[in-house]
């Protein structure tokens, strides 16, 4: 991470579930949060419109630096 950039977990306060400016008890310093559904606060369906994992390291990565098999749809960041 940069210098002097802070994480989403990081920037926001505990507090009842995950949005932008709190983070439950569940959520982990990665900015996953498996109880409300969320990364960074947002709701993964929402994430899901610009980001999936890699599907050989299993990274999360927006899917224009993902290079994706028009056939099997199977999508690898550029690490692998």
């Amino acid at each position: 991470m940069a210098c002097g950039v802070r994480s989403w977990y990081e920037a926001t306060v505990l507090g009842v579930d995950c949005n932008a400016e709190t983070h439950c008890i569940d959520a982990e310093p990665n900015g996953n949060c498996d109880q409300c559904d969320t990364i960074d606060g947002r709701w993964i369906g929402a994430v899901a419109e610009y980001a999936s994992t890699c599907d050989c390291c299993g990274e999360l990565h927006m899917n224009d630096s993902q290079t994706f098999d028009p056939e099997t749809n199977i999508g690898y960041c550029e690490e692998c």
